[in-house]
C-alpha cells in the first residue's frame, strides 16, 4: 500500500473487499471499492464493480480489527513476544547445569575394593565377583575406583553362599537351564570415620545358562547382578 494508492499482488479473492476509510471513524454507509489497476474508487456496492476491482470482506465491525481484514496480517507484538521467549528459554538453558548420569549422584567420589572374603567352596568365586564389582564402577563413571591409601571408602564384603540347580526342563523332563545364585554381604564404609554409608546384610544375584553351556555363565550373570546392586546403593538417584 502506497499514500493515497493501494495495490495488491497475486490473484485477486473470490469476492471484492471492503475498504473503509482512512479518515473517518464511523461506519460508512456505503462500500468504498477500489480500483487495484488504476488505484481509483468507486462508491456503492458490487454492482458496476469490474472484474479488476476487489472488495475486502470486513465484516460488520467498525473500525475493522486488524486481524479481520485482509488475507495476511503480521503482527509485530507477537514476533516481539515469540522472541523473548526463545530468548529466556535459551538464558534458563545456558544457566541451568545438567548432567548425562541421569539425574544420580555418587554418595562418595573414589572407593577402594579389596577382594571379598570367600566362604564358599567356589574356587576363585570371590576374585571373580571382586573383578565384576570394579568393572561396574568403572562402566558407571560416577565414582572412580581408587588404591585404599587414597580412597574416600572402602567397600568391604564376603560371599556367604553359592547354589547351583535345576531351573527349567524339557518335555522329557530333562533339564534345559540352570540357575546360579550367590549371596553376599557388603558395607561400604568411609575412612574418615563417620560410619558406614550404606550396610547390606545379604544381596542376591542370580544368572540362569543352558544346560549344554559353561556355568561359567550363570555365575557372570549373577556377579553382573551383585554389582549393579552395589552400585545402585552407591550412587543414588534423586
Amino acid at each position: 500500500m502506497t499514500a493515497g494508492r493501494w495495490t495488491w499482488e497475486g490473484e485477486a479473492p473470490a469476492e471484492p473487499l471492503i475498504v473503509a476509510s482512512r479518515t473517518s471513524r464511523s461506519k460508512p454507509t456505503h462500500p468504498m471499492i477500489l480500483d487495484r489497476d488504476s488505484g481509483g474508487h468507486t462508491e456503492g456496492g458490487s454492482a458496476g464493480a469490474s472484474p479488476s476491482q476487489v472488495r475486502m470482506p470486513c465484516g460488520s465491525k467498525w473500525p475493522p480489527e486488524p486481524h479481520h481484514c485482509g488475507p495476511f496480517k503480521f503482527s509485530q507484538g507477537a514476533a516481539v513476544r515469540n522472541l523473548g521467549l526463545c530468548l529466556l528459554a535459551w538464558v534458563f538453558l545456558s544457566c541451568t547445569p545438567y548432567s548425562f548420569s541421569g539425574g544420580r549422584t555418587a554418595l562418595v567420589k573414589t572407593v577402594a575394593v579389596p577382594v571379598f572374603e570367600n566362604e564358599t567352596t567356589q574356587f576363585g568365586l570371590a576374585e571373580a565377583l571382586t573383578g565384576g564389582i570394579i568393572d561396574g564402577f568403572v562402566a558407571d563413571n560416577q565414582v572412580k575406583v581408587a588404591d585404599a591409601s587414597i580412597a574416600e571408602a572402602v567397600l568391604n564384603g564376603r560371599v556367604l553362599d553359592y547354589q547351583r540347580k535345576a531351573y527349567t526342563f524339557d518335555q522329557n523332563d530333562q533339564v534345559r537351564e540352570y540357575l546360579v545364585e550367590i549371596w553376599v554381604a557388603a558395607d561400604l564404609v568411609k575412612k574418615d570415620g563417620s560410619g558406614s554409608v550404606w550396610s547390606a546384610a545379604s544381596i542376591r544375584g542370580f544368572g540362569d545358562y543352558a544346560a549344554d553351556s559353561s556355568e561359567t555363565m550363570g555365575q557372570q550373570r549373577a556377579i553382573k547382578k551383585i554389582a549393579e546392586d552395589i552400585i545402585n546403593r552407591t550412587v543414588k538417584s534423586w
